[in-house]
């Protein structure tokens, strides 16, 4: 029985050996400058922006090292900037220190933490310090990444982590550096470890730690009185008479702009910005309306979200819920933004059927300007 044990842990350690590892150390490097315009963001000005309004808001503290002898606070990290004239949001890059496990055809990884450095006038390295990943996680898990029109505006930096969907290069593996200082031969060390990188995460590799990303899209369109269309006519024509008839409503939601236009005149509404959250579920598009802005001849009311406009009851005049109009989406309108980023109205009708037909990654086609 004992022999037999024997032989299977030997195996395993030949199988390992001819075709994986486990727990190698990896620190990997990610580069502005080197992120595709495919991945609709860039992971390190977006990370970079995130972390630096997180430290500030005291969400998460910075340590000297992985070692994490030494915590740095939000006075500390600013101070690193000023001491030595150098912008944290103007780094190129940061560093990921990472555990690899591959086998034949899966991989997998941990990430221990993130490090951050800059350089200064005199091309001198500066450490900014180490971010524990443990201790970020459920910040990663719920902080959105800016994208452009063709990304999915409910991605998350972990999603992004998780799924390696970013650029970079393996610089240590194993404790040892894939380009040592007195290598006589740069481009095939770094050759060699591009090779290594593809091994455990290319193509090739069912990566164990993917999660799952939900194609998702916001959706930012406006409603004008003059397009005469009869049933945007009917929805703003139901909140101009429901805030005439309900003061309270009015002064939670009137800016001072619209409430001094109309002191002592009747409320006029002229568009309707709509906000509404379309994303992928059982292969069928889904919209959940998010919030609706009305405007007064261009000055904003403050935002109504859909909580808001549930209470709020609003009925038109043939009695019907302005929800289940706004919901049907059978109106006309113009598409301005999409994730918040500014496109041309005119492809609206463009816009909504790569939205029905699922198309969420050529929203707007390459070389178009949004």
């Amino acid at each position: 029985m004992f022999k037999r044990l024997l032989y299977i842990l030997a195996f395993q350690i030949l199988v390992i050996h001819l075709y994986g590892y486990t727990d190698k150390k990896a620190i990997i490097v990610v580069n502005k400058d080197f992120q595709s315009d495919t991945f609709n963001y860039n992971i390190v000005s977006s990370f970079l922006q995130m972390i630096y309004n997180a430290v500030l808001d005291e969400k998460i503290v910075f340590w000297d090292s992985p070692l994490k002898q030494t915590r740095i606070n939000a006075d500390n990290f600013l101070n690193i900037d000023q001491s030595n004239e150098i912008n944290f949001l103007e780094s190129h890059n940061f560093f990921i220190y990472e555990t690899w496990n591959s086998e034949s055809k899966t991989s997998s990884f941990a990430i221990v933490g993130f490090l951050f450095t800059n350089e200064n006038k005199k091309g001198e390295e500066i450490n900014y310090g180490f971010i524990d990943f443990e201790e970020v996680r459920s910040l990663l898990k719920t902080e959105r990444i800016p994208t452009d029109a063709n990304g999915d505006y409910l991605l998350t930096f972990y999603q992004i982590f998780m799924n390696k969907t970013y650029n970079y290069d393996l610089i240590f593996f194993d404790d040892k550096p894939i380009i040592s200082s007195n290598s006589g031969d740069p481009e095939k060390d770094f050759s060699k470890g591009v090779k290594i990188k593809n091994k455990a995460f290319g193509p090739e590799k069912y990566n164990l730690n993917q999660v799952e990303v939900i194609p998702s899209k916001l959706i930012t369109y406006e409603l004008k009185t003059f397009n005469y269309d009869l049933i945007s006519e009917k929805i703003i024509d139901a909140l101009e008479k429901y805030f005439v008839s309900n003061n309270n409503a009015y002064v939670c939601f009137s800016s001072e702009d619209v409430s001094s236009m109309f002191k002592g005149s009747k409320l006029l509404i002229t568009s309707l910005e709509i906000n509404i959250l379309a994303t992928v579920k059982n292969n069928e598009t889904v919209f959940k309306l998010l919030s609706i802005v009305p405007y007064s001849l261009g000055k904003a009311f403050y935002p109504i979200d859909h909580i808001a406009l549930d209470s709020l009851m609003i009925i038109t005049a043939d009695s019907l819920d302005i929800r289940a109009i706004l919901n049907s989406m059978k109106y006309d309108y113009q598409i301005t933004k999409i994730n918040n980023i500014k496109v041309n109205p005119e492809f609206t009708i463009e816009y909504m059927n790569a939205v029905f037909q699922r198309n969420y990654k050529n929203i707007v086609p390459k070389g178009r300007k949004p």
